[in-house]
């Protein structure tokens, strides 16, 4: 099939077959990658021509030789990564060696590259040796990547691996022995993940005789063989093995290492077992930072070679002082806290702990200075691999111990304002409360407390501020107020909007500023991005005037009408528009051809070629990614753009795999020598981070300028997400203390046009760039975008810009207390129930004039306010966590009864029985016919339901669900019922049911024994019921619905039958594709309102992991309420909403009050005049003709069935009453089976 798919293509190209070679690779089609090589060679050479069976007859024209069909290197690396991926690796090393007798084929980089990465991946290195030979004669350098890949294959077979790694690993002669050091010390790592602790020793005396070095990696790894054993004991033996021969340091914090893991990590029973190992490895390595300080003291302790000699039941003490006697290393403090965390987490009872704690105490007392010893281990806790609750909890500990008996004296509060960058506010809270900061250095402390908020817990920044009284006024507001304003609008965190909860001297004043900042933002956005009146008009605006209850406020009142205005439309932008105002805007000032997209291995050569020379001083970065502001998950970083002097290249990373591109970007963003220009290029950095975290070139960015904040800084970007000075002199940036810089108000597109005269054009920001092609406008816009950073700087240089520093005023509050009665207070209740009480008369009135729909709404328009607030009630509790009070505290009960005391009067208006004879007699004769279909006419259903034993080979036919026989005949019953009940159905909305991808739970109002009838008879899909259990005892029409339609009976009386029919309709979704149909209310309203929704769908929901369409039935209610014998001739209406995707981050009850704001929001929607109204008489005439019709058909069938019975007794020799009996014997089987089983 492949060759044929390759030979008739009309226009021969060779990446066409290159690209079907991958499709084998993708689906593991190895026997057939030959067949398209041989394809591509014959029709290079030979050409084609199609012949028929008869090979007389001339089936085409001749298609002559192809000679750019021609194998190239190129094709060769397809085909080994082919065979590579399907695992054939024999395979893949015999095309390595066919190169050798093709004079027109070399062995390139790529080759070499995939057949590394597919023997890693297969951890088979039977070839490698000869690989790397090959590599030394065709002069291919190995990348840092494939070293990598080779030392790790090697982790059993040590010596082996050594001999490549250390001489015959082609790795160039810039840094060799680095590299070599750097691939050994991976072999070591193998080694021990293996448990070839063996081979990780004889490796390490192998580099030691050969001139390698020992370092960290190696202390690593020679630790991790300690772990591999069992017991702690085990370990111990082997890490004092290690010391005593010299190939680990003699320090004691590798054995508190030791115990801390095999206490915390042993399973029960005493296992140390895989699962153990896994998490300790993992702990391991994020406190690798312990055996990188230990060895730059690496002198200083191999000098004492009785280190390793403190054991004993005195142990913890001698450790401790020990590190306290060697105070004045770097490294003291962190092997202290070390030490501390083992024993203070280890200790079970209280005696214990009193001990430990009377072992550092005494320890610290032969400090120089016992308080900055002590303050100093705290500081280095954030080396450790702890939560940031537990960083707190040990630093309460350890100041406690010493901070009762010694004072601290302003040289430790400076230090502690030295280290605050690198400090979280968990901390920093504990340092506070032993040093004071917040009474002798508030200035340092609220500029710590502002890069906190962006970086740090913002609930814990914000109640360590409003704990304070000292801090806690509106000097700190107006420091803060930017800050909390940009979190608002930018970070759309609305917690800081609890600052102002509480009733103070200036609290309207502070709200209404903030409001202000928030106005300002979002307007300077919108100018940014050209969205004014779009979707995100004043969202924030909007949400913090009505938390204010500033809504009458006559200054604010534009904005929020602005904003309810807005109607979102999550659609992508236009990939190919184009300005179309007069504004002029900034064109780039490159050639088409100096911007590359790099989406090939050429591209990327070219690339690396250019970037890596000496004169590539600057570079501008922009990321781009899909617009992700309505999606549950944030996109990936789609393209990276570096824009150098002559040339811009776009990194597509949709294309390329990301360890292709890792060298060249560690290269670029760890030099020292390259500025890196960005606009808000932390929140780039961070994308990146996020998109790629198994790789380190984002880690850390060094000599970067970020042009969004007014003051111009050059700083290094962290791995930790810290950013800190950058000093070309100073080795050691992380004591460098950034002080606090302000952003810009105004966005990079104001910037550029205050700087270069132009604005940039924004309009293809918004567009999708997953999209592949890339348009040309995003291949020039994203250019732009990067590029600019250099115009910008070059500008900036010659002083064409001033910034100015904007100061805004913002009040702090309390956090509300968790209880019923402030969740009241939270939402307003006393003041939206008063507000919707004084709106009933007026509403009630107006409710009694127009038609019998418009009455209606208006009442339904009240009811969407008053039921708001009980929604919001039940939200806000279980945003507490508080939701279990709600049916049980005394104010919730209250409250629901004030609301329902308003319900109870909005009630809409039925359309009133006639008491014309004439329309009773037609009444009569409608209730007649519905009972005929519904008993009569389904009791020949009956005999069709072994027609669903047909359902599996009609299915494999073709017919697609909704066209079973079933499924038609359960469409027409409802439709049947509509027209026997004279109900005129009218739909909207079908297309949500149309487009669906999947099968769905499709949720329905319920008010009216019309209701599913109605929703069942106008769906384009077929709908599998959840009706309840009453109904499925009705001759004939339980058993067409139960065992026919594959509804489901529900027992509403007991809970554990209800929650087991709903996991039977959960399986007919998930197992044979249904759609099914459940009302959330349970049980048909007796007002006409929506009422409370049951769990009972929305745990069907959470069963399917299916979306929800919902439903709304208009003017059934008005027809046929409860209480009322029949329906009366009407219209009505049914409505398909779009669909709902639940939130997979809510539970299961926020997901269901979530649903019931869309139902009631829909609920209040206008519909026709006509709907709920009588229908005209032609319509009338119509539905007696069906009756007519009905009752014709039925006369016939029933002659028929007598002739039939009569026959039936004839040939069985029975009586006319033996068969009637026999016939109401097995009625009553029936509906007994039914009842037991339902």
């Amino acid at each position: 099939m492949l060759l044929l798919t390759s030979a008739i293509m009309l226009r021969f190209y060779r990446n066409d077959f290159e690209t079907l070679i991958h499709q084998c690779r993708k689906r593991k089609w190895k026997e057939d990658v030959s067949v398209i090589v041989d394809a591509m060679r014959d029709l290079s050479t030979k050409g084609w021509q199609p012949i028929s069976d008869d090979e007389s007859i001339d089936d085409g024209k001749f298609i002559p030789p192809q000679p750019q069909l021609e194998p190239t290197s190129k094709t060769y690396v397809a085909i080994v990564d082919a065979y590579m991926c399907c695992g054939d690796e024999p395979l893949g090393w015999q095309v390595v060696q066919e190169i050798e007798d093709l004079p027109t084929i070399t062995r390139e980089l790529p080759m070499y590259r995939k057949f590394v990465r597919g023997a890693y991946l297969l951890t088979n290195c039977n070839h490698i040796a000869e690989l790397i030979a090959l590599a030394r004669e065709d002069k291919i350098v190995f990348t840092q990547r494939m070293g990598i890949e080779v030392a790790r294959m090697y982790g059993y077979r040590h010596e082996e691996g050594f001999n490549i790694l250390a001489y015959e690993l082609p790795v160039g002669e810039c840094g060799a022995k680095m590299k070599r050091q750097g691939f050994l010390e991976e072999l070591m790592k193998s080694c021990a993940y293996k448990n070839n602790s063996v081979g990780t020793e004889e490796t390490l005396q192998a580099m030691l005789k050969h001139g390698f070095q020992r370092s960290a990696a190696t202390e690593i790894a020679l630790f991790i063989c300690c772990i591999q054993h069992d017991t702690v004991s085990e370990a111990q033996v082997m890490l004092q093995h290690f010391q005593e021969t010299s190939l680990m340091m003699p320090v004691p914090v590798y054995d508190s290492l030791l115990r801390e893991f095999y206490f915390k990590y042993t399973r029960r029973g005493d296992v140390f077992d895989e699962s153990s190992r896994k998490v300790a490895m993992k702990t391991l390595y994020a406190r690798r930072a312990i055996f990188e300080l230990v060895f730059k003291d690496r002198e200083t302790f191999e000098a004492e070679q009785n280190a390793t000699l403190i054991n004993g039941p005195d142990q913890d003490s001698a450790c401790f002082r020990y590190w306290c006697s060697k105070a004045g290393l770097p490294c003291s403090p962190l092997m202290f806290s070390q030490h501390a965390v083992q024993v203070l987490t280890t200790s079970r009872d209280k005696d214990s702990k009193n001990a430990a704690e009377q072992s550092v105490r005494d320890a610290l007392m032969i400090t120089p200075d016992p308080c900055l010893f002590l303050l100093q281990s705290v500081v280095a806790l954030r080396f450790l691999d702890l939560t940031f609750r537990t960083l707190g909890k040990l630093a309460k500990q350890l100041l406690a111990v010493v901070t009762d008996e010694l004072q601290m004296e302003k040289r430790h509060a400076e230090y502690c304002v030295s280290q605050l960058p690198v400090l979280s506010v968990h901390i920093v809270k504990e340092l506070d409360d032993v040093v004071f900061l917040h009474l002798t250095h508030r200035a340092d402390l609220l500029a710590f407390c502002q890069d906190a908020l962006e970086t740090n817990n913002i609930d814990k920044t914000m109640g360590f501020l409003m704990r304070r009284p000292e801090l806690y006024d509106a000097e700190t507001a107006s420091y803060l107020g930017p800050k909390f304003a940009e979190i608002f609008v930018y970070g759309r965190v609305s917690n800081v909007l609890m600052f102002f909860k509480s009733d103070t001297e200036d609290t309207l004043k502070m709200r209404r500023q903030f409001v202000r900042d928030v106005i300002e933002l979002e307007s300077a956005t919108m100018e940014e991005n050209g969205e004014e009146g779009g979707s995100s008009c004043f969202s924030c605006t909007h949400k913090a005037i009505r938390e204010f209850k500033l809504e009458h406020d006559a200054e604010f009142r534009p904005y929020l009408m602005q904003a309810r205005a807005a109607m979102p439309k999550p659609v992508y932008a236009d990939a190919s528009a184009t300005p179309v105002d007069d504004t002029s805007y900034l064109k780039i000032p490159l050639a088409q051809e100096h911007i590359v997209v790099v989406d090939s291995d050429e591209t990327l050569l070219f690339a690396t070629d250019l970037l890596m020379r000496d004169s590539v001083t600057r570079l501008g970065l922009d990321v781009e990614w899909r617009p992700d502001s309505r999606a549950t998950v944030p996109s990936k970083c789609s393209i990276l753009q570096v824009a150098c002097d002559d040339y811009v290249f776009i990194f597509d990373f949709v294309a390329m795999a990301l360890g292709d591109l890792e060298e060249l970007f560690e290269h670029l963003f760890a030099s020292a020598t390259i500025v890196k220009l960005g606009f808000a290029i932390d929140g780039d950095i961070k994308r990146l981070r996020w998109s790629f975290p198994e790789v380190t070139c984002f880690d850390t960015f060094v000599n970067v300028v970020d042009f969004s904040y007014e003051t111009l800084e050059t700083t290094t970007h962290l791995v930790d997400g810290s950013i800190v000075l950058f000093h070309e002199t100073d080795d050691d940036c992380v004591s460098k203390k950034l002080l606090r810089r302000h952003r810009r108000r105004k966005g990079l597109s104001t910037y550029i046009k205050q700087a270069l005269g132009y604005p940039l054009s924004k309009l293809q920001q918004q567009s999708d760039w997953e999209r592949r092609p890339l348009t040309l406008q995003q291949v020039t816009y994203a250019a732009l975008d990067a590029f600019c950073l250099l115009l910008l700087q070059d500008a900036v240089s010659k002083n064409l810009v001033k910034t100015n520093v904007r100061q805004s005023k913002i009040d702090l509050n309390q956090f509300p207390m968790s209880t019923p009665a402030q969740v009241l207070q939270d939402v307003q209740f006393k003041e939206r129930l008063a507000d919707v009480e004084a709106r009933l008369p007026v509403t009630l009135a107006l409710a009694q004039e127009g038609s019998l729909a418009k009455r209606n709404q208006i009442k339904r328009k009240l009811y969407y306010d008053s039921e708001l607030i009980r929604i919001e009630l039940e939200e806000r509790m279980n945003a507490l966590g508080i939701e279990s009070q709600w049916d049980t505290a005394s104010e919730m009960k209250d409250a629901n009864t004030k609301l329902d005391a308003v319900r109870k009067q909005l009630k809409l208006d039925v359309l009133p029985s006639s008491s014309s004879p004439i329309e009773k007699l037609y009444m009569v004769v409608r209730m007649l016919t519905m009972a005929l279909v519904l008993v009569g006419w389904i009791s020949c259903v009956t005999v069709l339901i072994p027609l669903k034993l047909l359902t599996p080979m009609l299915q494999k036919m073709g017919v697609k669900k909704n066209y079973l026989p079933m499924d038609i005949v359960s469409w027409g019953t409802a439709a049947m019922v509509c027209v026997t009940a004279c109900t005129d159905v009218k739909a909207e909305g079908v297309e949500n049911l149309l487009n669906l991808k999947d099968s769905v739970v499709c949720m329905f109002s319920h008010s009216s024994n019309l209701d599913g009838f109605i929703v069942n008879g106008s769906s384009p899909t077929a709908f599998k019921f959840a009706v309840k259990k009453s109904l499925f005892l009705i001759p004939f029409l339980g058993w067409s619905s139960r065992w026919g339609f594959d509804f489901v009976a529900i027992d509403r009386s007991h809970r554990k039958s209800a929650l087991k029919s709903l996991k039977e309709l959960a399986v007919s979704v998930n197992e044979r594709g249904n759609s099914v149909c459940i009302s959330p209310e349970g049980t048909r309203s007796k007002d006409g309102l929506l009422q409370d929704f049951k769990k009972g769908p929305f745990y069907l929901r959470e069963e399917t992991k299916k979306n929800v369409v919902p439903s709304i039935v208009f003017g059934a209610y008005e027809l046929w309420p409860p209480g009322r014998l029949f329906s009366i001739p009407g219209h009505t209406l049914v409505r398909y909403l779009p669909e709902y995707k639940p939130d997979p981050n809510l539970n299961r009850n926020q997901n269901r009050l979530a649903l019931r704001r869309i139902y009631l929001k829909a609920f209040t929607e206008d519909v026709p005049d006509y709907i709920g109204t009588r229908v005209g008489t032609t319509f009338i005439l119509k539905n007696m003709f069906y009756h007519y019709l009905a009752w014709s058909i039925t006369v016939k069938v029933t002659s028929w069935a007598f002739t039939a019975i009569d026959l039936v007794c004839y040939y069985l020799d029975i009586t006319y009453g033996t068969f009637m009996l026999f016939s109401l014997v097995t009625m009553v089987a029936g509906e007994a089976l039914m009842f037991f089983t339902c």
